[in-house]
């Protein structure tokens, strides 16, 4: 019975990968894996004293498709199908096909992908293509179908992640607009308050200057006044000055007309007798 271990495929993918572009053309272009009998270099890649049985010629029709993942614990093809979002229609399509179209379709499926993108375990791999049939495609349906489900799951969790992350996210954005209007406010009452600080102490300073005005001219008046009863003389020194003023003006007219007076009282005196006279004639 053959025993899998003793086949090397990581070594059968190394050696293709030796090849030259144009030996490495030729496997490519092949259509069904048995055209792969047709071509000389397909010899050359069968490990010693091994012949190109249908298991090598399945192994050899997907080696210019998929790179050799160095890990040996690499995940499945099946799982790597799901990450890069098979549609499941076409591998369904491909379990339900006999040899060799399941094979043409899972090339097909692994064309359409970049080297980069499917890389796998070729020990793995080889010995599914190896041993390719009912189980092995089972197998590959399996580990599409838990890892679609553990992708969902994972995106369910994700989504419940983000949603939350905006529920905060608002609620944040609300706490923030809160706190900006207080501010505001805060800042508006300040500003109210520091105004009728202002006019109060306005207010305040116009009644310090009426009062010092008030004052200022109190004391203007007093002195004023003190000045004024300095001036003035009592009622006796007033009598006194306005005798003497009176003494003096009389002095002065006596002395100034006393002849002219006498003289036009004695012509009176001298027209009055005439008038008489002349009567009594």
């Amino acid at each position: 019975m053959f025993d899998k271990k003793d086949f090397n495929f990581i070594a059968i993918k190394e050696s293709f990968d030796k090849l030259k572009a144009g030996q490495k053309a030729e496997i490519r272009r092949v259509v069904l894996p048995e055209d792969l009998a047709r071509i000389a270099i397909s010899y050359r890649l069968l490990p010693k004293d091994e012949k190109l049985t249908k298991q090598w010629q399945r192994v050899f029709y997907f080696l210019p498709y998929l790179a050799r993942h160095k890990d040996a614990n690499s995940i499945s093809l099946g799982t790597q199908l799901a990450e890069l979002k098979l549609n499941l229609n076409r591998l369904e399509s491909l379990i339900h096909s006999d040899s060799p179209n399941d094979l043409i379709k899972l090339r097909d499926i692994v064309k359409g992908y970049k080297k980069e993108d499917l890389t796998v375990n070729w020990q793995k791999f080889g010995e599914m293509l190896y041993f390719w049939g009912g189980k092995q495609k089972q197998q590959l349906l399996t580990d599409y179908l838990l890892s679609i489900n553990r992708i969902k799951q994972a995106e369910i969790a994700q989504s419940e992640i983000e949603s939350r992350s905006v529920a905060q996210t608002e609620v944040e954005i609300i706490v923030e607009r809160v706190a900006v209007a207080k501010a505001q406010e805060l800042q508006q009452t300040q500003a109210t308050q520091g105004g009728e600080i202002a006019q109060t102490i306005t207010i305040e300073e116009m009644q310090i200057i009426a009062i010092d005005n008030k004052e200022a001219k109190e004391i203007k008046e007093v002195d004023s006044s003190t000045n004024t009863a300095k001036n003035q003389k009592s009622p006796k020194e007033t009598i006194t000055a306005k005798k003497t003023k009176i003494s003096g003006t009389n002095a002065v007219i006596n002395k100034v007309k006393p002849s002219s007076h006498k003289v036009k009282v004695n012509d009176s005196i001298t027209a009055k007798k005439s008038v008489k006279r002349s009567k009594n004639k």
